[in-house]
């Protein structure tokens, strides 16, 4: 149950990863999801990285863990996808610098 307790979304790690292991802990602790849901579900969100946590939370927050799980993997590859797509569109927009010669200065 410690780790439970402890268990973060680290920076880097996929939302399906973090599922993953949490349900490999809730596993270990031997709980039920459907008798520890309200508790399961704060310890879920407390870990689950800050800005998909709260954007879950403004579109109505689900009742049961695994929709919370569904929910955050949706959003976290939806935000990877479009973090690519920008980040392909700017590397692609950038202009190389334009070629200027050096100034050149006959020798005396």
């Amino acid at each position: 149950m410690t780790k439970l307790q402890q268990i973060q979304q680290t920076k880097g790690q996929t939302t399906d990863e973090y599922n993953t292991k949490f349900r490999l802990l809730v596993s270990k602790a031997g709980l039920d999801e459907q008798e520890n849901v309200a508790i399961l579900i704060q310890l879920y969100s407390k870990g689950l990285n800050k800005d998909i946590g709260e954007q879950i939370i403004m579109n109505s927050p689900p009742g049961t863990l695994s929709a919370w799980m569904a929910n955050a993997s949706t959003l976290d590859s939806y935000k990877r996808w479009a973090n690519s797509f920008y980040a392909n569109m700017l590397t692609f927009h950038q202009k190389k610098k334009q070629w200027k010669p050096r100034n050149y200065e006959p020798k005396q």
